[in-house]
């Protein structure tokens, strides 16, 4: 093979990648709608003995050299995944919006038993409509004292033809660390007593936490528009969360959820 030599397989794989990257995110649609035809398309990629989501093959003549095509493969997939979840950096405004919250379970995480443990946690409505108000019951148990620091672990994942694809931090959103004790003195301004009904049931809102179990009963609080970012709005995710002190990890949870 020349440096020079064009390859008509070559191209038209080229080709495919361009109409993944531009479309509203109708790539498996379009797949779909290409092969059925039985047009020249589907003979050509037949030809070039390409298939999508699985390992690229080549006939023997076309003498195409194995990483150029494993290359190209690999490019395809990516672009597969880039657009399950849209490009991100194009999203730069966040979009105020109505979302329904439907499906909403969690578990604790299968491995060792952690001293910070949701014993119950219910939420209702289902779904959950947002602007709007959510009852929630919640008991949550630690068997030491959590002080500075303490930092909330969050990975995102998001679901796109069966498979769960990360999403990365970007603009404090996503799969990012957090320092839980600044996220409480930011929601409840310090020197402040707690809002109702933590106020009521005595259940603290700012760091230290001291052994014991924070119980609270069923609760109306009202949710306000989130601002979200148009790649974020809809979908189903899943949620692990992990709590860490100076130690180690003290605490983790996992957590499903569908937006709309």
């Amino acid at each position: 093979m020349t440096g020079c030599r064009s390859h008509s397989g070559t191209e038209n794989l080229y080709e495919l990648a361009e109409k993944m990257s531009g479309s509203d995110l109708s790539v498996l649609k379009w797949k779909r709608s290409h092969e059925n035809s039985g047009g020249a398309l589907k003979k050509e990629r037949r030809a070039a003995g390409t298939t999508l989501g699985r390992r690229l093959t080549v006939p023997h003549e076309d003498n195409l050299d194995t990483l150029q095509a494993h290359t190209l493969h690999s490019f395809l997939i990516f672009l597969l995944t880039f657009r399950a979840m849209e490009p991100i950096s194009s999203q730069t405004s966040l979009l105020q919006t109505h979302l329904y919250v439907r499906g909403f379970s969690w578990s604790t995480c299968d491995d060792l038993p952690h001293p910070v443990t949701i014993e119950s946690l219910s939420i209702s409505p289902d779904p959950i409509h947002i602007p709007g108000d959510v009852t929630v019951a919640v008991v949550i148990s630690t068997s030491i004292d959590l002080e500075r620091p303490l930092m909330l672990n969050l990975t995102l994942e998001k679901k796109f033809l069966g498979a769960w694809i990360k999403i990365p931090c970007l603009d404090n959103l996503g799969s990012c660390t957090y320092d839980a004790c600044d996220l409480l003195d930011t929601w409840f301004p310090v020197g402040q007593p707690c809002p109702e009904p933590l106020l009521t049931y005595g259940i603290p809102c700012h760091c230290p936490f001291i052994v014991g179990t924070s119980s609270l009963p069923s609760s109306v609080f009202y949710i306000p528009a989130i601002p979200l970012p148009s790649w974020l709005e809809s979908g189903t995710y899943r949620v692990k969360g992990i709590l860490s002190n100076a130690q180690g990890e003290v605490g983790c949870v996992h957590i499903h959820v569908t937006l709309a």
